[in-house]
């Protein structure tokens, strides 16, 4: 699948964007990126985290499952 990012109809955009994306594809997958070592090196094990991203929250899911 190829992103096409636009800002020309941003409704348009979102829909393609996430449309075809399933949220337990994404926490499956989250052990897999690159970033998780950082993640599970650096963020803090026992004190809450505010997350500001963008996405679906798969981040959010995953590291709130206690991993």
């Amino acid at each position: 699948m190829r992103k096409i990012f636009t800002i020309r109809n941003l409704e348009a955009q979102r829909e393609h964007m996430w449309s075809a994306r399933r949220i337990e594809e994404e926490v499956a997958a989250c052990p897999r990126r690159r970033i998780a070592r950082y993640f599970l090196e650096y963020l803090p094990k026992d004190e809450p985290i505010l997350e500001a991203g963008c996405g679906l929250g798969a981040w959010v899911i995953y590291l709130g499952d206690g991993v």
